[in-house]
This record gives structure tokens, C-alpha cells and sequence, in this order.
């Protein structure tokens, strides 16, 4: 059966699925011409494991304790809540579980009560979004083999290896044929340690570099590059380095990561970032993500109420929110200020619905059990590849329901009709018009610093960004420090750190490595550490777009335990 992934990487990789004999599943990947030898994702697998499981059941809880349940009488228990709370406040939040179209049936079915907050804004590409919108009034990506025109690649903080391997295996061929592969980041990186050229930059302050180039071109004459590059850090031999490759124009591709967003200038970094690649002549070789939607009809929800996605702790403080639901999400780990969350939850009723048990799903009243990506026939679009949309017509596991079924057995439990398309039923929209530029003036907005170290909070390897397979939540827990900071605070691999700002704190054993450099400290993002998790200390702010949330602008003092 022909399948594709949905889950929060950029590829929507393409496979057919069988199970052999002994009910193992076999995957035998799509060929690509960007892809050399055709490959699934190794963490494909483990996912399969998960949303093949029968465990968790759906349940509700019943004079405090767990009790299993079918789907029917789960939605039952959900539906007797949502009208128990028809003159209340309700918060819906539905997450990146899969990025695929039906899953935005949930969307369709709260967008029809008057008292249910849908979230304005996301953890994930907002920002960057914005910043394309706001510069070309789209956000669109040249086709991938345009690639292989460009004698140089800068990736702007993306950790392709990491997030995105289909792009890191073509970059490795395109290295192999001659081009030349440079990694622009603060951490050296999986990506940065196999490419031509690793060039550190401060955090943050990717915008600066980009306004930088510009003005030592003579592209943007009113500024001081000598200023900027100071404010970027990166050493001089790199900044002539890329100075002399915008001198050529239209031979260097720039590719931006979504690590940018994460600032509270990220937008504006971004937006350097699309000028510099305008400037010089390479529009053309400027890649970005887009939404998954992309190309795919909108689901036609249009909710009566919004809240944005940095208000929602304030708004948990003053306990506003009578119920809670959350879709395919966890922000107990996954959003800012984990206390706040996990103290709302346990205060507040909350309905949850996932493939299976989180710390979200631990403080739930109701919890319905559906069926992942392998359930249910869906369409999805890549966010970084512009190919043609994926189908999958049909699921091919079935032991829970799946989001549309769940829903539809919902919504007819609450007396509320929808129809809910199938996936075939799915149409295409016209295709989005080609890229125009229309900034003209625009200001440098540098990198946030504030005393203490800067906490970074990357993906792990090991896992699909935000989606965490339980084999693997304990791998790698470590706070890890620059050298710098070790001399700095006396410490040693080993060290257990209490990590503190007004936010809140986490400890954890702290590893010294050279991968950061100065006032820098890093841990894997959604890490069960000795004490809390990496977000306990994360402040809910939103960045320059509004929409989105600037993780990395963190600063934490460091107390030996």
C-alpha cells in the first residue's frame, strides 16, 4: 500500500508499506531523482510501532482513577463535558501530530461552537512564514533540482541531517559533484561537521551578517558592516569568505532553517536573509518551508474566537479557561513555561486525543485514542520539496479510530452536523503565484542579549523534531556547555546544574563540548531531565511576527547542586 509520512519533517517521504509473515512492516521508499539511493527515514519504524499498538485505549476518568474504554463511550464522556461547559470558556489547541489535511477536521468541528478559543500562532514556522509574506507576498519555494545551479549552499541554521535527511543526502551528492556546502550556525552541528565549511555565527544574528554582506557590496551603502559583522561574530577570513561568494551574483543558494524563527528577531532576520538573496541576484536559489497546505483546500473552518499562542500562560494564570482541549499535542514539554501548563491541566478539565500517552494525556478527564498516520487515508504537501501533493486513499491500520471518524462520532454525539471529505474529495487550489519583491528600506533589529548564558533547546537525532519515540526521551539528557562556560563556573562533565531564570528552573548532569562556543548552554528540546524539563525555564513570548515563539532567547543562571 503506498503511504506517506505526515509527520513534522519537511520531505512527506513516499513508500509502500507491507507486513511480512511474522507481522513485521516492510517499507520500500519512492525513488526521487534528487535522492541517489531511495531511503525511509530509520525513525519510520519506531512510529510504526507506536500507532500500530493497542495500548493506550481511549478512557475517562472516573472518581480519579483511569478506566479503560471503548471509542463510543470515550466520545460520550467528551461530548457530556463539552455541553457541561456550553456557557464557559473552552481552549482548543491542536498540534503538528500529523501535518496532514483531515486531521483539520477537528478545526471544522470546534470552529462551530461560539465558546471554543482556537490558537493564533505556532511553535514552529510562523515567523519565517511572515517574513516571506511580508517581503514576496508568498511563501513558495523554486523547484529542489534548481539546486544544482548554484556553486554554493549556505544553509542559514538548519541542521538538515537532523530535520530534514532527504535534503541532507541530495546536499551530499551535490558536495560530490562540486558544489560547495556551507553551514551558517552557532552549534557545530551533525550537518556542519560533514560540510565543506562551518562558518559560527552569534545567535541571533543572522540578520546582521546578511545586512552585513550588503554593506560591504555596497548593496546597502547606509550601513556598517564593520558594526554589523561585530554583531554577527563570525571571524573575519569567514565574513570575506562570504563576501566574496555574493560577489558573484546568482551562484549561491541560501536555504534559512527554522532554528531562525526561534528568536524574538527572527523575522527581521529572515527578511535580511530574502533581501541579501535579492540583492545579489539569487532569488532564484532562495528556499524556505511553506505550509503543508499548500495547494490543498482550506477546510472552511472560521472560529468565533482567538487567543495568540504567547498569551495563553497569562491567560492559564487567570484561570479563564473552564475546559481544555488538546489535539495531537503536547505543550506540558513542547510550548513555554511547563509549570504553568501542567498545573492548568491538572486544575482544569481536559479532554485529549492522540496515539498515545504523554505527559499532556496523563492529566486528561478523557482521553481518545486514534489512529496515526498508518490509520487513515490523507493528503499532505511537502513544507520544503515542491512536489506534486501526496494521497494516501485509505489506511492501512484500523485498530482505533481515526480523526475524522472520531470526530464525526463527536460532533453527532453534540447534535452538530458536518461532513468531513474523504481524501480523494480533497481539491487542489491554483498554484501560488511566483515570488515578488516589494521591501525597499528595512531596519537591522540585532540579537536579544541580557546577562546570564543563552539556553539553546535543538532536535536530537534521534527523534522527528517535536515527536519524541519513548525508546529514545532518555538518551543524550544532559545540559551540555562551552568550554568557555566550564572555565567560567569551574565544572566538570558530570556536574549536576540546578538551571534557573525567573521562570522557573530544571537540573540536570551537564557534558562539556566544543560545539558551543562563549556564554552558550544547550539541551535536546523535550528531554525528561533529573528535575523538570528544558521549557520550565522557556518564557512564553512571541516573536517580531507575532505568531510564533522565541524559545532561544532564554538566559539562565547555573548553581551547583
Amino acid at each position: 500500500m503506498r503511504y506517506f509520512c505526515s509527520k513534522d519533517c519537511p520531505d512527506t517521504c513516499s513508500f509502500d508499506l507491507t507486513m511480512s509473515s511474522d507481522g513485521r512492516p516492510a517499507f520500500t521508499p519512492e525513488n526521487r531523482s534528487y535522492t541517489p539511493h531511495p531511503f525511509v527515514c530509520a525513525k519510520l519504524r519506531g512510529f510504526f510501532d507506536v500507532e500500530s499498538s493497542l495500548a493506550p485505549s481511549s478512557f475517562v476518568v472516573k472518581a480519579g482513577r483511569r478506566v479503560d474504554t471503548g471509542s463510543n463511550e470515550a466520545a460520550e464522556a467528551a461530548a457530556e463535558l463539552i455541553r457541561g461547559h456550553q456557557n464557559g470558556q473552552i481552549l482548543y489547541l491542536r498540534g503538528s501530530g500529523s501535518l496532514s489535511w483531515r486531521m483539520s477536521a477537528w478545526d471544522a468541528l470546534f470552529a462551530r461552537l461560539n465558546n471554543a478559543w482556537f490558537v493564533d500562532g505556532s511553535p514552529c514556522d510562523e515567523t519565517g512564514i511572515a517574513a516571506h509574506e511580508k517581503d514576496f507576498s508568498v511563501c513558495v519555494n523554486p523547484s529542489i533540482d534548481r539546486l544544482e545551479q548554484a556553486e554554493t549552499i549556505l544553509l542559514f541554521g538548519k541542521n538538515a541531517k537532523v530535520i530534514s535527511p532527504h535534503l541532507y543526502v541530495y546536499l551530499k551528492a551535490l558536495s560530490a559533484k562540486g558544489s560547495q556546502v556551507v553551514v551558517i550556525d552557532p552549534v557545530r552541528t551533525e550537518t556542519s561537521r560533514t560540510a565543506d565549511r562551518h562558518i559560527r555565527i552569534n545567535p541571533a544574528g543572522d540578520g546582521a551578517l546578511a545586512a552585513a554582506i550588503l554593506s560591504r557590496l555596497n548593496l546597502e551603502p547606509d550601513l556598517n558592516w564593520k558594526k554589523l559583522r561585530d554583531t554577527a561574530g563570525v571571524l573575519p577570513e569567514d565574513f570575506d569568505y562570504l563576501c566574496g561568494l555574493f560577489a558573484r551574483k546568482g551562484k549561491t543558494s541560501l536555504i534559512t532553517g527554522f532554528s531562525l524563527q526561534r528568536y524574538s528577531n527572527g523575522m527581521n532576520s529572515v527578511r535580511w536573509i530574502n533581501r541579501l538573496a535579492v540583492l545579489t541576484g539569487n532569488e532564484d536559489l532562495l528556499y524556505y518551508g511553506k505550509s503543508s497546505k499548500e495547494g490543498i483546500e482550506a477546510p472552511g473552518a472560521t472560529p468565533a474566537k482567538h487567543i495568540p499562542i504567547a498569551d495563553l500562560p497569562r491567560k492559564f494564570r487567570e484561570k479563564f479557561f473552564d475546559l481544555i482541549i488538546v489535539v495531537a499535542a503536547n505543550p506540558c514539554i513542547t510550548y513555554p513555561e511547563s509549570a504553568v501548563w501542567m498545573k492548568a491541566l491538572a486544575a482544569t478539565p481536559l479532554i485529549a486525543v492522540d496515539v498515545r500517552d504523554t505527559e499532556t494525556t496523563s492529566h486528561a478527564d478523557v482521553f481518545l485514542r486514534v489512529s496515526g498516520m498508518f490509520g487513515q487515508g490523507d493528503v499532505q504537501g511537502s513544507y520544503f520539496f515542491k512536489d506534486d501533493v501526496r494521497v494516501r486513499t485509505e489506511g492501512f491500520l484500523t485498530r482505533h479510530p481515526d480523526d475524522a471518524d472520531t470526530v464525526s462520532r463527536l460532533a453527532e454525539k453534540l447534535g452538530i452536523e458536518l461532513k468531513i471529505k474523504q481524501a480523494t474529495e480533497i481539491n487542489r487550489t491554483p498554484d501560488a503565484p511566483p515570488r515578488h519583491y516589494t521591501c525597499e528600506g528595512l531596519e537591522v533589529v540585532p540579537p536579544l542579549v541580557q546577562p546570564g548564558y543563552r539556553l539553546l533547546t535543538v532536535s536530537h537525532p534521534h527523534y522527528l523534531n517535536s515527536q519524541v519515540h519513548p525508546d529514545v526521551l532518555k538518551k543524550d539528557a544532559f545540559l551540555f556547555i562551552s568550554e568557555e562556560v566550564a572555565a567560567s563556573e569551574n565544572l566538570t562533565d558530570g556536574q549536576i546544574l540546578k538551571v534557573n531564570n525567573d521562570t522557573g528552573f530544571f537540573e540536570a548532569p551537564c557534558r562539556v563540548t566544543s560545539s558551543l562556543k562563549g556564554p552558550v548552554v544547550m539541551a535536546y528540546k523535550n528531554r525528561p531531565l533529573l528535575r523538570n524539563w528544558p521549557n520550565h525555564v522557556v518564557e512564553s513570548r512571541s516573536t517580531d511576527a507575532g505568531g510564533g515563539l522565541n524559545y532561544y532567547d532564554t538566559f539562565v543562571t547555573l548553581e551547583k547542586i
